[in-house]
């Protein structure tokens, strides 16, 4: 439907999302919780308006070359900003329990 295969979607998506959740981890200890979990959200606002965008203007048949890439990039957004808070929230209810030291 975006005009990308399903392999090449996987791939960037991995290469993309290993690097943000070690980027989670570490700003998570200096800046907070409440500050990175609203730009999160943010993110994953921004996101979704990329998604919704590209299939607007596939829909109109304008920008017919640059709405596969918006529409991969706003899945990717999505994707990675809505994975790192819960990750951070794993790590930090497992260094609440002990598992983690």
């Amino acid at each position: 439907m975006t005009g990308f295969s399903g392999s090449t979607g996987t791939i960037a998506m991995v290469i993309v999302q290993i690097p943000m959740m070690a980027l989670g981890v570490i700003l998570i200890d200096k800046s907070g919780r409440q500050p990175l979990l609203l730009v999160f959200a943010v993110g994953t606002c921004l996101g979704c308006l990329l998604v919704g965008l590209s299939f607007f203007l596939q829909d109109l048949q304008t920008w017919t070359k640059t709405t596969p890439i918006l529409a991969l990039v706003g899945v990717l957004i999505f994707l990675v900003i809505l994975e790192i808070p819960s990750f951070i929230i794993k790590i930090i209810a497992m260094k609440a329990y002990g598992w983690l030291k």
